[in-house]
């Protein structure tokens, strides 16, 4: 049975900026790691990621985003034994972060 959150044990502090909206448009990268950091999701074999059953969960659902969110656009990620890292932005603010770039262009 989980344990539940003891402040006098876990001393998690917030890394969010304070006031900061994150349902805006923006790049965030995610950091996801199992309880217990419990390799969940496959085995490093001959310095190669083999996935499992889980890690192929991960990986289907990381590149069906799109088909459900349609302001997401994926970026790198990587699953480990114990977790995954993932970047992804709304295509708003790539959009906003292309036009930026190219303004300054002559057609």
């Amino acid at each position: 049975m989980p344990s539940k959150f003891d402040p006098q044990r876990h001393h998690r502090h917030s890394i969010r900026l304070p006031n900061y909206d994150y349902s805006q448009p923006g790049a965030y990268f995610i950091t996801i790691v199992a309880w217990h950091r419990e390799c969940l999701f496959g085995e490093v074999v001959r310095g190669e990621m083999k996935l499992n059953r889980y890690g192929e969960i991960v990986n289907y659902a990381w590149f069906d985003l799109p088909h459900h969110f349609r302001h997401v656009a994926l970026g790198a990620f990587i699953i480990m034994s114990v977790g995954a890292g993932l970047f992804w932005a709304t295509t708003s603010y790539l959009m906003g972060r292309l036009q930026a770039k190219f303004s300054c262009l002559k057609v």
